[in-house]
């Protein structure tokens, strides 16, 4: 494996700032970046291995990048009926496949290793084609989330969790966080947000042709691809 790194000296002020790392390893090339400090932990443990590796990943995870503040870890989720709370009622809605961006902070100044978790921003995809970087993207159809894509869940807070595999079950809790008319519905009809979740898609299956396109590519709106090869 060869690592070649890229430090700004103009940029670096202390061994939490990032750097960048292009990694070669059989012919194939990753680029990404990197605390200073975990480089050189890298750097310190190259004696006794040689070979990293990542943490075991949720399923469905599509990739994970390193940037400030964290980690940025990516998550689709299928498309389906699920149970939410809405006008103080439990029902059943159809939902479009959903990809969940995830915001990881390491918890460095306790004694329990880990990571606190905050889930930023959903949107959704169409069709059933496997998740690249120039899949079109679409606005989260209901509640919680807003045109940007930021979501908002009232007072509910994500656990801290110990490792990324944790990630695999988390979005139960954003199904399980009462529904508002806050940002209110996003669809190419207009219909308003009870009569999607009462009406329309009561325990049925969400119509994708009414989505609304973002305009953007998977790696366009998350800024991602800037060091892919």
């Amino acid at each position: 494996m060869k690592l070649e790194v890229t430090i700004d000296s103009t940029k670096l002020r202390n061994l939490k700032d990032y750097v960048e790392v292009k990694q070669t390893e059989n012919g194939r090339v990753s680029n990404y970046l990197m605390q200073l400090n975990d480089l050189v932990d890298l750097f310190s443990a190259s004696t006794e291995t040689t070979m990293w590796e990542s943490p075991i990943l949720p399923k469905n995870c599509i990739k994970y990048s390193v940037a400030p503040p964290g980690l940025h870890v990516y998550i689709e989720i299928p498309k389906g009926i699920w149970e939410i709370e809405y006008s103080n009622k439990k029902i059943k809605v159809g939902f479009p496949r959903l990809i969940f961006q995830y915001l990881l902070s390491e918890k460095r100044l306790t004694k329990e290793n880990g990571y606190t978790v905050i889930l930023s921003k959903i949107v959704a995809v169409k069709g059933k084609r496997r998740i690249t970087q120039t899949t079109p993207l679409f606005a989260f159809p209901y509640s919680h989330v807003n045109e940007n894509a930021q979501v908002c869940m009232g007072g509910t807070e994500l656990p801290d969790i110990k490792c990324i595999s944790e990630l695999e079950s988390m979005h139960s809790l954003f199904f399980n966080s009462p529904f508002s008319s806050d940002y209110g519905a996003k669809t190419t009809t207009g219909d308003p947000l009870w009569k999607l979740f009462l009406e329309i898609f009561n325990e049925n299956e969400f119509n994708d042709e009414i989505l609304v396109p973002k305009h953007a590519t998977f790696n366009s709106f998350f800024g991602l691809g800037k060091f892919e090869k």
